[in-house]
């Protein structure tokens, strides 16, 4: 084997174990921290979820939720026939308790429905500025693509949602209407996201992307 063999192979090796180095750095940065997005063509809103670390201990979990109107045209979204719009609401719950439609349903009141902890609202003038848009990128190559959100905020999940020893949670952005005559209020999920949890033997809450299979 010649010297010029032997450089080359050893710029191989170098090359390789750089990399698997690099791979374990970034493997190492994603594993601590949770980012999930939640997108379909079929929602108005699209969300995000993101937090520095994935493993929360005590009876607080603090998270950074975007989300904003990525909807086709038309917004605002019809309101049923005979309704008033009122507003948009933000909603947490058990992945238990939330079907593929999420909160879509008639409620005598938005704020106190069962399973589902009021967040807040969000007027329709305010809801539908650029306060609260999102972009979608045509070709998502994360990360060198990713959706951009106008608006963030951090909010405290209600601990009531993490009630069993793993399951999932559910963020909700909904739009609200009343019935002209008055009656029961008509709730239309626009958006949701869904996180995983686990408790770990030492009662920490452990948050992962359910599309997964470890937190990230």
């Amino acid at each position: 084997m010649n010297k010029t063999t032997i450089k080359s192979l050893a710029v191989i090796a170098i090359a390789f174990l750089a990399t698997i180095v690099l791979i374990a750095l970034i493997n190492g940065c994603i594993a601590n921290k949770l980012s999930v997005l939640s997108y379909s063509p079929y929602q108005w809103v699209t969300l995000m979820v993101e937090s520095n670390k994935t493993k929360f201990s005590g009876d607080k979990v603090v998270l950074n939720f975007s989300y904003g109107v990525t909807s086709p045209p038309g917004w605002p979204c019809h309101v049923q026939d005979g309704h008033d719009f009122i507003c948009y609401g933000l909603f947490f719950s058990d992945g238990q308790h939330s079907s593929w439609q999420g909160i879509t349903g008639k409620y005598s009141d938005y704020r106190l429905i069962d399973s589902y902890y009021y967040v807040k609202e969000i007027s329709h003038e305010e809801f539908s500025s650029d306060k609260y848009s999102a972009s979608i990128p045509i070709i998502n190559l994360w990360p060198f693509a990713q959706t951009k959100f106008n608006h963030r905020e951090a909010m405290t999940v209600p601990m009531e949602v993490f009630a069993r020893v793993s399951g999932t949670f559910v963020f909700q952005v909904a739009a609200i209407s009343s019935p002209e005559g008055g009656g029961d209020y008509y709730v239309e999920n626009l958006g949701s996201i869904i996180i995983g949890y686990e408790y770990t033997d030492e009662g920490a809450i452990l948050l992962s992307d359910p599309n997964t299979s470890i937190p990230y």
